[in-house]
C-alpha cells in the first residue's frame, strides 16, 4: 500500500509540474476593454467561499488503466471426450479399470512375498519377548498370517504411527533395529 501510495504522489507531483510549465509557457491573455461605470448597486451578503477543487486524479486512473489491460485474461483450452456411443469409449474404461484392478489373487500365491513379510514380522514381535507385546503389532501379524495384504499395505502408516503411540504412552524408546524392521516391512508392501 506504501508503495501504491508513493507511485500515485509521484504522478500527481509529475501531473502537477506539467500544468504549471504549460500554464507559465502560455501567453498572457490580453486586458479585456473596462465596462462604463454603472450606478452601484445595494451591497449583496457576502457569498460563503467556495471550497478549492481537488487535484486531478484523472491521469492516476490511467496509469492504473494501462496496466490492467497489459494482462489479458487466459482462456484454457476446451477439453473434447469421445461421444457415448463410440465403442471406443467402452474399451477406454475398461483399460481404466484394468489399470486399477487389484492383483491380490497373484499376491496371495507368491510364497516369496509372504516369507519376507512373515519373518519380518516374526523379527518385530521378538523385540517384545520380555514385554507386553503392542495390540498394534499383535494385529499386524495377524493380517500377515492371513495374508490380507492390502489392509497391510493401506494401513502401515497408521500401524507405525500407532507403534509409535504406544511407545510413548508406555515410555519405552523404540530401538533402532525395531525401526529398520518396520521400514523392511514398508518397503515389501509398498511394492505389493
Amino acid at each position: 500500500e506504501e508503495v501504491v501510495e508513493e507511485v500515485v504522489e509521484e504522478v500527481v507531483e509529475e501531473v502537477v509540474e506539467e500544468v504549471v510549465e504549460e500554464v507559465s509557457a502560455a501567453p498572457e491573455p490580453e486586458p479585456a476593454p473596462e465596462p462604463a461605470p454603472e450606478p452601484e448597486p445595494e451591497p449583496e451578503p457576502e457569498p460563503e467561499p467556495e471550497p478549492e477543487p481537488e487535484p486531478p486524479v484523472h491521469a492516476v486512473e490511467a496509469v492504473v488503466v494501462e496496466e490492467e489491460e497489459e494482462e489479458p485474461p487466459v482462456v484454457p483450452p476446451a477439453i473434447t471426450m469421445p461421444g457415448p456411443t463410440t465403442g471406443e469409449r467402452a474399451e477406454q474404461v475398461e483399460q481404466l479399470f484394468d489399470l486399477f484392478d487389484e492383483t491380490e489373487d497373484d499376491l496371495e500365491t507368491d510364497p516369496a512375498v509372504h516369507a519376507r513379510l512373515n519373518d519380518a514380522v516374526t523379527e518385530l514381535v521378538s523385540y517384545y519377548e520380555d514385554l507386553e507385546l503392542p495390540p498394534v503389532v499383535e494385529r499386524l501379524a495377524l493380517l500377515v498370517a492371513e495374508r490380507d495384504y492390502a489392509t497391510v499395505r493401506n494401513e502401515v502408516d497408521d500401524i507405525w504411527n500407532q507403534l509409535l503411540r504406544y511407545h510413548k504412552q508406555k515410555k519405552l524408546r523404540p530401538k533402532p533395529s525395531l525401526t529398520t524392521t518396520f521400514n523392511t516391512i514398508h518397503a515389501i508392501v509398498r511394492d505389493l
